[in-house]
């Protein structure tokens, strides 16, 4: 192995799908190594860091990134500050988290969380103004920038700014920009925060506006089957109908049935019901013709 071959076989290891990039880590790992030793690089300490906080392996993740991090790498201080801010390795710690954040300006996924531990009050003082004012720059750095990473997050944070403010129409067209963002994001991305961030925003959207009964979509179902109902709606190239119904037991408990399976809430149904073995969030734009049959 050369240096250039590591280069590659390490770029080629973050262009992998899940499962494929299991089978490749024990190469990628042997490159990253040959790199590091060699060369001292720090981009690929960040990028082992990245792979094992991906593996769920935050221990080793920490690690590369504070390596990384001590050589000037801004994303690994984001990593640092994900690991600290939501406790990875065992510890919660927020002045490190905040410190870390810090240390990526400019960074829009660093800074927003910052604006958010100014608005909870996380080791900072609880700090209303400069949240609000955090998340108008990162709003107008996203514009600049044409960023799409975190449009849903900032959108939606934006949103319920201008609903303090009294800006409700702003407010709706921000929410349904963060809807189609999150929802093309989720088409690849099941992580179960998306689908947190989806339900907020929808419930924020019809605190603003009525349901349409005659235009509405699949996350609109986390609206709609919050209460007894029933919903058909068919896939592209298939002639098909899919009924999903919201219902209470005997005993009270509400549950929603699709097909043959039941499922405890629309969360639950969201995250796990699927088509064919794909999963609904996946197949999101071949979703069509939804239509409400029954109410109550």
């Amino acid at each position: 192995m050369n240096i250039s071959e590591a280069y590659r076989i390490c770029h080629r290891y973050f262009t992998l799908d899940r499962s494929a990039a299991e089978k490749e880590f024990p190469a990628y790992c042997d490159a990253a190594e040959y790199l590091i030793e060699k060369t001292g690089d720090p981009d690929v300490l960040c990028g082992m860091g990245a792979a094992y906080y991906e593996r769920s392996d935050y221990d080793m993740a920490l690690r590369y990134y504070e390596e990384a991090a001590a050589k000037g790498n801004t994303d690994a201080c984001l990593g640092l500050g994900y690991i600290w801010y939501y406790g990875r390795t065992g510890e919660r710690d927020y002045k490190k988290a905040f410190e870390y954040f810090s240390m990526a300006p400019g960074n829009i996924n660093a800074e927003y969380k910052l604006a958010d531990m100014y608005r909870t009050g996380k080791y900072v003082r609880k700090d209303e103004q400069r949240y609000r004012e955090k998340i108008e720059k990162i709003y107008a750095l996203l514009r600049e920038t044409e960023e799409s990473a975190f449009v849903p997050e900032i959108c939606a944070r934006l949103a319920h700014i201008r609903i303090e403010q009294g800006k409700k129409d702003e407010a709706l067209e921000l929410l349904r920009k963060a809807e189609k963002a999150l929802s093309c994001r989720m088409e690849e991305e099941r992580f179960f925060g998306n689908f947190s961030i989806m339900k907020g925003i929808i419930e924020d959207k019809y605190a603003l506006v009525p349901f349409d009964e005659k235009n509405f979509g699949l996350y609109d179902l986390y609206f709609l089957l919050k209460s007894p109902c029933t919903v058909t709606f068919s896939c592209k190239s298939s002639a098909d109908r899919h009924t999903v119904c919201s219902a209470e037991g005997e005993d009270g408990s509400a549950f929603v049935r699709f097909g043959e399976k039941r499922y405890r809430s629309a969360d639950d149904f969201l995250r796990n019901a699927e088509i064919g073995g794909v999963p609904l969030s996946a197949l999101y734009r071949r979703l069509e013709n939804f239509t409400l049959t029954q109410k109550g």
